[in-house]
């Protein structure tokens, strides 16, 4: 669990992160995409967590961020259900529920270096 990102739920936060690139995957048949973040921390500097899957990228897009590029932007904490949600009952057993943090809404991204 993100602990860190924990007593921020539900709130807006500045940080800075290092850009690593768009992904792909799949689900029920359809396509998604996706961005990954390292190293983010607070504006502040404080350590958030190692990283993040943000799966609103358009945001990245718009801003022409490129891999290894470190960024600024602002992204609302939300918690959020982690774990096996299919119907394999052993796959459940090794990958119980339980909860943990994301960011979403991320906005007026900006590269830094």
């Amino acid at each position: 669990m993100r602990t860190n990102l924990q007593g921020l739920d539900g709130k807006d936060v500045d940080m800075t992160a290092q850009f690593c690139g768009f992904f792909s995957y799949r689900r029920n048949g359809r396509v998604f995409r996706s961005a990954l973040l390292r190293s983010v921390r607070s504006a502040s500097g404080q350590r958030l967590t190692d990283h993040v899957w943000i799966n609103q990228p358009w945001a990245f897009e718009d801003a022409d961020v490129e891999a290894g590029d470190c960024i600024a932007f602002t992204g609302r904490v939300r918690e959020y259900v982690k774990g096996f949600h299919g119907e394999d009952v052993e796959l459940r057993m090794e990958n119980p529920y339980r909860i943990d943090y994301l960011v979403a809404n991320p906005r007026r991204v900006k590269v830094l270096a």
